[in-house]
């Protein structure tokens, strides 16, 4: 389904390939081809094509096709502890940021991941394919997240368990103020980005300190934030701004770990208990929990 903007039909039908070649029956939302300017259709029409696939007990897993912008405008029409009685596997990131916040608010398991119509319409590489995959139909805890030849560094050793939370940095911010405002106390907070000059990402960073967000995480596991090439002035390493917010909390950082707006992204499972450990010459990031009950049903 298509929950933000609208979604380029050959794109889409490569990501279908895909899934199918993984041996999934796919069942395509109504309105996943509409157009509303820069929305995937109306919001009532894509409300009701979110709300008919974790509805319907032939599907047991939903696919985002694409992100940009628009899944906001879904929140005032959804309940989410009604969605949250019929659990479903829910795969996205970017846009779709919002919904996962809201889901997890609802106790729900949900998979910062791969999309349709973007990464699922290329080939992934194999550990890409791999952790996705494993961590949506096996029921046994991944272990180890990583990509050996993309490893995660160390900006602030230390050692924390939590559930992991967070998602798309600039979503996350949307987010404070509203019903919907994402929680992550006692969590691995993860955050990344893109198209983001290093101020816009100092600022959001500041922002979600001052609403106490960063205090109430156990520690911080970061992915990509910034491009240099958007950077008007000199830029301090993102390290440093890293830093300047979290170094002095006492908590572990990492950053640089492969998922979401990274070609081959990895998946990490929203609400499920991992542990990370960094030293000042290795990371490592491991799911300490399955994240789906039984083939093809998250927790």
């Amino acid at each position: 389904m298509a929950p933000s903007s609208p979604v380029p039909p050959a794109k889409l039908a490569a990501g279908i390939a895909t899934l199918e070649r993984w041996g999934y029956r796919v069942v395509v939302a109504p309105h996943v081809l509409d157009r509303r300017g820069h929305l995937a259709g109306r919001d009532e029409d894509r409300v009701a094509d979110l709300r008919e696939m974790f509805a319907r007990p032939d599907i047991q897993g939903i696919f985002c096709a694409r992100g940009g912008c628009g899944c906001i405008r879904l929140l005032p029409h959804l309940d989410f502890a009604a969605l949250a009685q019929t659990p479903k596997v829910f795969v996205g990131y970017s846009d779709v940021t919002l919904l996962h916040t809201a889901l997890n608010r609802a106790g729900l398991v949900t998979f910062f991941g791969p999309m349709v119509s973007v990464e699922l319409a290329r080939p992934l590489p194999p550990v890409a394919e791999q952790c996705l995959r494993s961590l949506v139909t096996e029921p046994a805890p991944l272990g180890l997240l990583a990509d050996p030849e993309r490893p995660a560094q160390a900006v602030v050793p230390g050692h924390a368990v939590g559930p992991l939370a967070g998602g798309t940095l600039s979503l996350l911010c949307q987010s404070l103020g509203t019903p919907w405002e994402f929680h992550a106390p006692g969590c691995l907070l993860f955050l990344e980005d893109v198209h983001e000059p290093l101020y816009r990402v100092d600022r959001m960073l500041t922002h979600l300190k001052l609403a106490g967000k960063l205090d109430a995480a156990a520690g911080f596991v970061i992915g990509r934030l910034h491009d240099a090439d958007l950077d008007a002035e000199p830029p301090l390493p993102l390290s440093a701004v890293l830093a300047d917010h979290l170094a002095d909390l006492g908590k572990p950082v990492a950053i640089g770990l492969p998922v979401g707006h990274v070609p081959g992204t990895l998946t990490l499972p929203l609400g499920v208990r991992a542990e990370l450990d960094v030293t000042p010459t290795s990371v490592t990031l491991r799911v300490r929990e399955p994240a789906v009950a039984e083939r093809g049903c998250p927790n």
